[in-house]
């Protein structure tokens, strides 16, 4: 009944969502229909680089929306993740989830020796301590090494993976304390993202102007867009030079660089703290205005490929 309650209060893209049924005896929990999980469709088919980061970004996306949440899955891992031909995923069983606010303990009895076989999910949680969303960082962190490398992760058999900013991502990922892990927000704002908005470009710069398509419309005024698409919410977007850009950027970067406590005694060399140049705000469902890094990779493929198939307007480099 605990992921029953949970999940009736979700709602994203990459998350499941069902239907609750019940009779006098027994209750149904009726859900969509994925072929694939995560762990049969990576060894059944080739992924290019491109391929593999679009799937963890749908991850951290449901990550950053259960943050919000308050949430903490706890039990993210490769059989828990559904996943369908066109690579849109979502994140299934919530049965040990939990709120921040009552956390759970489902290591509490298992020896120590016993513990050994659950590489995936955080020290702190098989420790039965006191844990926050850093904790399915760490689990995430196991999922991108699997989704590179094909199997999963141990410490004995650690091969680097070939790509050097996933191996990096991987590396803080899984550090054992996890005040020296990234936030949910630091991945999302990572360069490691940035090949996603490629064709963004300075559009602050144009003229103003309105193209009205069969399926929707684009209103380009001062220094902001507004995407209009049938049947969907319009989505606002503030130019990398609107001085809103860049004051937002600003302030969540200082933010995160305040409440991270990054280990300076760490030895590690790792580029991807760096936080990401491709700047551009929208305005999300509940109108405030957020890093487009924030997007969900199903608005991104909506709303900004609808944007980039007009080419006409585009601005010259």
């Amino acid at each position: 009944m605990n992921e029953i309650s949970i999940l009736e209060k979700l709602n994203h893209p990459n998350i499941i969502s069902g239907r609750l049924f019940s009779n006098r005896f027994f209750y149904y929990l009726e859900m969509d229909f994925f072929e694939y999980d995560l762990l049969g469709y990576v060894k059944r088919n080739f992924l290019s680089i491109f391929d593999k980061k679009i799937i963890i970004k749908q991850i951290i996306d449901a990550l950053y929306y259960l943050k919000l949440n308050k949430i903490i899955h706890n039990d993210l891992k490769n059989n828990n993740i559904l996943i369908d031909e066109n690579l849109n995923i979502k994140i299934c069983d919530f049965g040990l989830a939990c709120y921040k606010s009552r956390l759970d303990f489902p290591f509490n009895n298992i020896s120590p020796s016993a513990l050994e076989e659950y590489e995936v999910y955080s020290p702190e949680l098989k420790q039965s301590i006191e844990y926050d969303e850093k904790s399915d960082i760490y689990s995430f962190g196991i999922l991108t090494y699997f989704i590179f490398q094909e199997f999963t992760y141990k410490f004995e058999t650690f091969i680097p993976i070939s790509d050097s900013e996933s191996n990096n991502m991987f590396l803080e990922c899984i550090e054992y304390n996890p005040i020296n892990r990234p936030s949910v927000e630091r991945v999302l704002l990572s360069a490691y993202f940035d090949f996603l908005y490629d064709k963004m470009f300075c559009f602050g710069k144009l003229e103003d102007f309105t193209i009205e398509t069969e399926t929707g419309s684009i209103i380009k005024k001062y220094k902001k867009l507004t995407i209009n698409i049938k049947s969907k919410r319009a989505v606002e977007i503030l130019c990398c030079c609107h001085i809103l850009t860049s004051l937002r950027y600003t302030s969540k970067a200082k933010k995160l660089n305040l409440t991270e406590n990054r280990d300076s005694h760490s030895n590690l060399d790792l580029g991807f703290t760096q936080l990401t140049k491709k700047r551009f705000l929208y305005v999300d469902s509940d109108r405030t205005l957020k890093p487009i890094q924030f997007m969900t990779q199903l608005d991104r493929i909506e709303y900004l490929d609808f944007f980039y198939r007009n080419e006409n307007y585009q601005a010259e480099e």
